[in-house]
């Protein structure tokens, strides 16, 4: 249970366990979660048992789930919390299937890779139209990209892993890196990216000279630092989907700027790489700053709004504690 000390009080028992965090690890309504339910609690333990739950979370350890790191709650908020387990009302389980999700999922991976995939895009552009094949690009992705949101309503908690409370810091330390190629990846003239080709002869120059594909790797450090701390199926099909259309991503872009723009596209290769950092250790480029400090700055501005606003949006703390 995350118990965040939360000093404020609510009189319904389900505003009392959401304002101290409760409600991120355990379910009211029976089903799966991080944490043991709190449905039917007090039928199978006592008000001792649950503050000492509270006070000790390491004492009485459930079978099957790992410990409560030791949260330090106020004696009064305490006594609220046990009074808010004691008094809160049943719940009916939600309808919950992880295929809504899956189709979502894999879908979106799949009609991307499909439809850019050369000979079905040129063959549909063909029959199509430039124009109309855009728009059955669009509805291709965004069906199963609608499919997703649905999909996360009603997902069910399906536990694969659990690496402990140090998993929760690789996002912590991963995210800054990836809010940083993101940003100077969209600020940044590239030929790797739509529509820039025209800055091709140009070279490398900021985030380019560290990989020529800096926001996709921005997408899949994202995914990538959100696997280890949520071990389940949901979001190991939420976060590997991103990580692997990232990935998959930069391989198609350079078969594709390869058959597009030839040689050009060949010279500017040998001046980067896709692995971060490999064309500089590797002598065929030379790190270059400049214009990176307010890049940096924003990755850091950006990096800090998701801390604050990441319980109040997912519902989950961002912090190891």
């Amino acid at each position: 249970m995350l118990l965040l000390a939360a000093p404020a009080r609510a009189d319904e028992p389900s505003e009392v366990l959401e304002a101290h965090g409760c409600l991120a690890c355990h379910t009211t309504d029976g089903t799966a979660g991080p944490g043991p339910t709190f449905a039917g609690l007090f039928e199978r333990r006592d008000a001792e048992y649950v503050a000492r739950s509270i006070r000790e979370p390491g004492a009485d350890v459930v079978e099957g789930y790992a410990p409560m790191p030791d949260l330090h709650v106020a004696e009064a908020d305490v006594d609220a919390l046990v009074e808010a387990l004691r008094t809160l009302p049943a719940e009916e389980p939600p309808f919950e299937s992880i295929v809504p999700l899956a189709v979502g999922t894999l879908g979106f991976l799949f009609m991307h890779l499909f439809l850019s995939f050369h000979p079905v895009r040129s063959r549909l552009v063909d029959k199509l139209g430039a124009g109309p094949f855009q728009g059955v690009y669009s509805l291709g992705v965004g069906l199963p990209f609608a499919a997703i949101f649905v999909g996360w309503m009603y997902r069910p908690y399906v536990p694969l892993w659990d690496l402990g409370a140090w998993a929760r810091w690789v996002p912590l330390v991963g995210m800054p890196i990836a809010f940083y190629f993101l940003i100077a990846g969209y600020t940044t003239k590239n030929p790797a990216t739509a529509g820039q080709q025209k800055h091709l002869g140009a070279g490398p120059v900021g985030v380019t000279t560290i990989t020529r594909h800096p926001a996709l790797w921005g997408f899949a450090l994202w995914g990538l630092c959100h696997l280890p701390p949520n071990g389940d199926l949901a979001s190991l099909l939420l976060f590997g989907s991103i990580t692997a259309l990232a990935l998959l991503g930069m391989a198609h872009i350079d078969r594709r700027r390869a058959r597009q723009l030839g040689e050009p596209w060949e010279a500017f290769v040998k001046q980067t790489s896709i692995v971060p950092f490999a064309a500089i250790l590797g002598g065929r480029a030379k790190l270059d700053v400049t214009g990176q400090a307010w890049r940096l700055l924003a990755a850091g501005l950006a990096y800090g709004a998701m801390l604050g606003l990441h319980e109040w949006e997912l519902g989950v703390s961002p912090f190891p504690y």
